[in-house]
């Protein structure tokens, strides 16, 4: 039913949710920035005035609401009534019908403070997506800045009074920005596929569109959408011309605004980012193109999309990329030779990233295949720089919609939950099937009796558990001073532990130059120095490395067991049956095809081995801080081929994981920031599900993802 043909006694039916139907979703939206010199009307001509503005649904529903903002407003907005209608055609202020009254919490009239946004109540009314809808304020007062989207593309009215009610507006004035409005959200009757979220600059808010046409590259996507059939996909445009990826320009730059503009958005299941044209001209435009200038930006760049990538996988949204459209031709920005060399260069970067879940190639459908550096004549609007609606239809053919599917992150985006409420850090976990009828073992490094300046504990603490989801304390099973043979000031740092021989190992880094051994006949101890002397010792065994740490033991199927450690370099050697002697040298690991573009993916410490259908996984830390990287090999002894992330950058200085896999499932233990004074010296440990894609691939594990509780292993 269309708002049309809504009879008059639905006029009032507003509602505070909508029985049976599902949860609230995005179906039109846009980006709001303070309004800046001329765009900002003065304080007078926004009281008691009447701004009729329109808006096209993207979904349809059986509910809506609006949301208002007073964003960025430094006094009240005062909203003496609302209302929504159909519109009769595009560019016209008269509505086809009835105008239905909006409520807040149901009073006519609503007081928006300065900085904060209030959502309509829920209006009972059926729309379709495609609709245009006409939202009617009747403003008592503004704020002097107001919340604003300047390039609406879309023609929108000011008139006198209270004009909410009215089908035709009386004595009423055009403008082309949206003012105060920053959503609409509808209750669909089933489920969506998902929810687009396109962000950018002037080419994503579509400079060169007509005025009332709908003419964006997202609006083409839209009706592209609806021809496809199948599952209803929702688009919302948060683009603002002049935005750049890196710093405040047209609004305030787009890192700092990702969340709320898209993130926040209800329903969101992919984001699609088309940014660093601005930040690629200014650079040229602005004389400061040198070499150092050039590679820090696109260092700089490349560094952005990382956050992007880790903020929109944290909640659970996948991050597709547009490629840079070309400028060549620009009056405004006059690119040099090196700057579209920059912009290929960035294209290149995005078509590769291992993160970017997928990519909407713009830049290869709109280019002239002669000289790729311009746009194609019929695709350009006459700047050289912004696109002619024929050019936006082309990029929105260039969306992959095989993407757009599902969302590989999607139900991962779960609250952490910390093993205890004690700080601990450094997991080393283990299914031990012989101790107390079988349990989990969790050995770690003991935050909680540091100094909270540095990791100078001098115990190791011990967690157990029967099903991973509830983890009792077990006390502190070894201490360094059962090492006799240990310096003074030494201390307890990341440990590992094995069962062999019907006894349990326990696998100590004494300071920072020995690896001792303790043994027990039970995991909890208590243990004993199962020699006189360290395992591992810098002074005493050719190429130990500068610092004998992080040791992580590996049994092969024939039985073989394999002792790694080490920063910076990283080390194997093989240990006798007895589990306390060394077999042979100890050797350097071999890891390949580290990019040689990103200084930063290379090993730090922290590693560790697992093995899975006949390849052997070697995880390690990057650095500090750092992420856990990957890398596979045919032996347990490498080389190890780089293959990619297993967790990203954490905000604490260090990152260490280990995998525990149990009756078909995998699991990755690490630690975080997750109890509250804690920090790079006080951290947590967590849990999440290792998943693996269909050619042997990890997928990357967010961080903050969900522990197992709930879920039995």
């Amino acid at each position: 039913m269309k708002i049309a043909n809504i009879a008059l006694l639905l006029a009032g039916a507003w509602l505070s949710g909508h029985a049976g139907a599902v949860d609230w979703t995005a179906s039109w939206g846009t980006a709001l920035m303070p309004a800046p010199g001329k765009a900002a009307l003065p304080p007078a001509s926004l009281q008691h005035v009447s701004l009729r503005q329109t808006m096209r649904l993207s979904l349809g529903g059986a509910a809506l609401r609006v949301r208002v903002s007073n964003l960025y407003g430094v006094e009240p907005l005062v909203i003496g009534a609302a209302s929504l209608g159909r519109l009769q055609r595009p560019g016209a202020g008269d509505l086809a019908g009835a105008a239905l009254p909006l409520r807040f919490n149901g009073a006519d009239k609503v007081t928006v403070a300065s900085g904060t946004e209030t959502l309509s109540d829920a209006l009972a009314v059926p729309v379709a997506a495609g609709e245009a809808l006409a939202l009617t304020l009747y403003i008592e007062s503004a704020p002097a800045r107001q919340s604003v989207h300047l390039a609406a593309h879309a023609t929108q009215f000011i008139a006198p009074g209270d004009q909410t009610r009215r089908i035709a507006l009386e004595g009423a004035r055009t403008i082309t920005s949206w003012y105060q409005a920053a959503g609409i959200e509808v209750q669909p009757a089933a489920a969506p596929a998902g929810v687009l979220v396109a962000i950018g600059d002037s080419i994503t808010d579509g400079s060169g569109a007509g005025l009332d046409a709908d003419e964006r590259w997202t609006d083409f996507l839209v009706r592209r959408l609806q021809r496809a059939g199948g599952p209803t996909f929702g688009v919302i445009n948060a683009g603002i011309g002049g935005n750049r990826m890196l710093k405040d320009d047209n609004g305030p730059h787009l890192l700092s605004r990702f969340e709320r503009d898209v993130l926040d958005r209800p329903g969101v299941t992919h984001a699609l980012v088309l940014i660093g044209v601005n930040d690629l001209g200014r650079l040229h435009k602005g004389s400061q193109e040198n070499v150092q200038t050039r590679m820090a930006m696109l260092a700089e760049l490349q560094a952005g999309w990382r956050q992007l990538a880790q903020q929109a996988h944290a909640r659970g949204v996948c991050l597709l990329a547009g490629t840079l459209t070309p400028y060549g031709s620009s009056r405004l920005y006059q690119p040099s030779a090196d700057n579209e060399a920059d912009r290929q260069s960035m294209n290149a970067f995005l078509r590769g990233a291992e993160f970017i879940d997928g990519v909407a190639d713009f830049d290869a459908a709109v280019r002239d295949p002669a000289a790729p550096g311009r746009l194609q004549a019929s695709y350009d609007s006459g700047d050289g720089l912004h696109l002619s609606p024929a050019g936006y239809k082309a990029m929105s053919e260039a969306v992959p919609l095989a993407k757009l599917a599902s969302c590989r992150w999607a139900g991962r985006a779960l609250p952490a939950q910390p093993v205890s409420p004690r700080f601990a850090g450094d997991p080393s976990p283990h299914y031990f099937a012989d101790a107390d009828g079988g349990g989990f073992y969790l050995y770690a490094t003991d935050d909680a009796s540091n100094s909270g300046k540095y990791w100078d504990s001098t115990a190791w603490r011990l967690y157990t558990s029967k099903d991973m989801r509830s983890w009792r304390e077990a006390g502190a099973p070894l201490d360094v001073r059962v090492f006799k043979w240990a310096r003074p000031d030494a201390k307890a740092w990341a440990p590992e532990a094995v069962y062999r021989n019907g006894k349990y190992y326990f696998y100590a880094p004494v300071g920072g130059d020995k690896i001792g051994v303790a043994v027990a006949s039970e995991p909890a101890g208590p243990f004993a120095d199962a020699r006189s002397d360290a395992l591992v010792d810098r002074a005493r065994d050719p190429n130990a490395g500068a610092e004998p740490i992080d040791p992580a033991l590996f049994v092969d199927r024939d039985g073989q067991a394999y002792l790694y450690f080490g920063t910076r370099v990283p080390k194997v050697v093989k240990l006798k049956a007895d589990m306390i002697s060394l077999d042979g040298p100890i050797r350097d690991v071999a890891i390949d095809g580290l990019p040689a573009a990103d200084p930063k993916k290379r090993y730090g410490e922290a590693p560790f081995l697992h093995a899975r259908g006949g390849t052997y996984y070697f995880s390690f830390s990057s650095g500090w801080p750092g992420q856990i990287l990957y890398a596979t090999a045919a032996s347990p002894l490498g080389p190890f081929t780089y293959r990619g992330v297993v967790l990203d950058y954490l905000k604490i200085s260090t990152n260490h994981q280990a995998i525990l896999e149990h009756e078909g499932r995998t699991w990755l233990f690490y630690h975080d920031n997750l109890l509250p004074g804690g920090g790079s010296h006080r951290r947590s440990i967590a849990i999440a599900p290792l998943e693996y894609e269909a050619d042997g691939r990890i997928r990357q594990v967010l961080p903050g993802q969900a522990a197992v509780s709930g879920t039995a292993p």
